[in-house]
């Protein structure tokens, strides 16, 4: 079954190394019918690191790179961001440690293999798609890369080919969709894997009042004594975040055609009808499964691998002050806990994949 899957994969910052983990973990089987990749900022690097000739020892190499070296000179980073605004700059750093991970970690992309990568123009207030394949030069995947995972205003923009000045793909939506969107209209792959590296925080009302950290009663009482203001002021940031996260997840669902948005990892069955997709889990039996159709009906199956509310990732704030070599040990250990959340949802992953091999059977070895 080689080359069959399809993998899309969201941005995050740190919290990329979910997706390293997952895929580190994932069996070889699995690894060997990735073809085509889609991501946007964090997702962009996995991404290009899954279509290496060389998956598993890219992965390893970007893993190993970035929970040794920091991404950004130490220092103090509000000095640094008051010299730079005066001095005409575009953000808090120049990304050059960032770009030498990227450079020294990947490698050109495979010759059976399709990366898109996800950007947003300066001048456009859209999502944008580069497209590389073996025949790209090398320093277009680097800049592309660079492009999509340039955080607006800590990261420079890069300048790419008719689309100018570019930054972060992830400042319009967390996945890659021009191209979620296709592949889930014209089902041209037989499985699509989606990776977040945020919760789905859609699951139902209460499960997003406990995201924001909210009630859905009103408590009779409350501590008056105010925050300092920048306590509140961090507060209102997180808040903005999880509201943002909470669209965004809404925004992926209505994309993917779902009516439901289950916690962590599933998987959906689209059987051609435009109906509904059927969900599924690890547990589900295939005598529970409905029939599966003919390959003129194009059958796709979609497995979506996030982490749980439960897992208790951070938000973007939190990753980037942990991006400075003053937090060397502490990033190491969040990017190592993002690692293994990761490989533990392997196995349950790969099962999910199973059976939507099986499921679209019928359209082995055709378009």
């Amino acid at each position: 079954m080689p080359n069959d899957l399809e993998v899309s994969l969201g941005s995050g910052g740190l919290k990329g190394m979910y997706q390293v983990g997952l895929f580190s973990a994932l069996e070889d089987r699995h690894m060997a019918r990735i073809g085509r990749c889609a991501g946007v900022s964090a997702g962009a690097l996995t991404g290009a690191c899954l279509a290496s000739p060389a998956p598993r020892a890219t992965l390893q190499a970007y893993y190993s790179t970035a929970v040794n070296q920091p991404l950004v000179p130490s220092g103090n980073k509000y000095w640094r961001a008051a010299k730079r605004y005066f001095g005409h700059k575009d953000s808090l750093y120049d990304g050059a440690i960032f770009e030498k991970l990227v450079r020294d970690t990947l490698a050109p992309i495979a010759h059976n293999k399709v990366l898109d990568v996800g950007v947003k123009p300066l001048a456009s207030r859209n999502q944008h798609s580069v497209q590389l394949t073996a025949d790209s030069p090398f320093e277009d995947v680097v800049q592309s890369v660079l492009a999509s995972a340039a955080i607006m205003g800590v990261f420079p923009p890069r300048n790419l080919p008719s689309l100018g000045p570019c930054v972060d793909g992830g400042f319009i939506s967390g996945l890659h969709l021009p191209r979620l969107r296709q592949a889930v209209q014209d089902r041209d792959s037989r499985v699509l894997m989606v990776v977040s590296c945020v919760p789905s925080c859609a699951t139902d009302a209460q499960a997003e009042a406990n995201y924001l950290g909210e009630s859905l009663v009103a408590p009779d009482a409350f501590e008056a004594e105010a925050p300092t203001l920048h306590t509140a002021v961090m507060h209102w940031v997180d808040h903005s975040q999880k509201l943002a996260c909470l669209g965004d997840a809404s925004r992926v669902r209505h994309e993917l055609g779902l009516q439901d948005m289950p916690d962590g990892v599933f998987g959906a069955l689209y059987d051609g009808s435009g109906g509904a997709p059927f969900l599924y889990n690890a547990g589900t039996l295939l005598r529970d499964l409905p029939p599966a159709p003919q390959a003129s009906a194009r059958p796709m199956a979609m497995v979506y691998c996030a982490p749980k509310l439960a897992d208790g990732f951070g938000q973007m704030t939190s990753d980037i002050a942990l991006m400075t070599g003053t937090q060397q040990h502490k990033r190491r250990a969040v990017l190592e806990r993002y690692h293994e959340t990761g490989a533990k949802a392997a196995p349950e992953v790969s099962k999910l994949l199973d059976v939507a091999a099986r499921w679209t059977a019928s359209r082995r070895g055709s378009a």
